[in-house]
């Protein structure tokens, strides 16, 4: 099933203690709960990993399902169904592109979601979660292989310079 990102938000706002409602207080909710948001731009849905406010949610359904796997991935399915072999397990698909992207029960789940958290608390602290800079944790990726390469890829450091510099002072 597949809710409303800023509903469930919503909702989820109405348990919290209004006393909370401060800079003092990052409520950052996880859930398997699978989210979208409706873009008045292009007037449909878009599935969503995480909305940030009072309270940020993370869906880790959202990591799996939300950024597209790699391009040859849907080709490949495209191809089977074409040829008549809508039958093909998603399994060996996933199989064969397996690294690739973030699955269910994936071992790099825990270390993807942190840097999910610290966009929460940048939001929370800045109201700016993102960063254009692709090898900072920060950065939006709308692409399977975008994500692992912001929260897992090899660096000195997991944020950009701007950012380190910012928790730097924080700190």
């Amino acid at each position: 099933m597949l809710y409303d990102g800023f509903k469930l938000q919503a909702l989820l706002r109405e348990i919290l203690p209004t006393d909370e409602f401060s800079i003092e207080h990052a409520h950052i909710i996880f859930t398997n709960r699978f989210f979208a948001t409706f873009d008045e731009g292009d007037r449909r849905y878009h599935a969503r990993v995480s909305v940030y406010g009072l309270p940020s949610i993370i869906s880790t359904t959202g990591i799996v399902e939300a950024p597209a796997k790699p391009k040859e991935f849907y080709l490949l399915k495209q191809r089977y169904a074409a040829l008549g072999m809508s039958g093909v397990p998603i399994e060996a698909l996933k199989e064969r592109f397996k690294g690739r992207f973030i699955d269910y029960d994936d071992d790099r789940l825990t270390e993807v979601m942190k840097g999910y958290v610290m966009q929460a608390i940048f939001h929370h602290l800045m109201l700016e979660p993102f960063c254009p800079d692709r090898k900072c944790r920060l950065f939006n990726g709308h692409w399977q292989e975008e994500v692992i390469l912001a929260q897992l890829g090899p660096k000195e450091h997991e944020f950009c310079e701007r950012h380190h510099a910012i928790l730097e002072k924080l700190r």
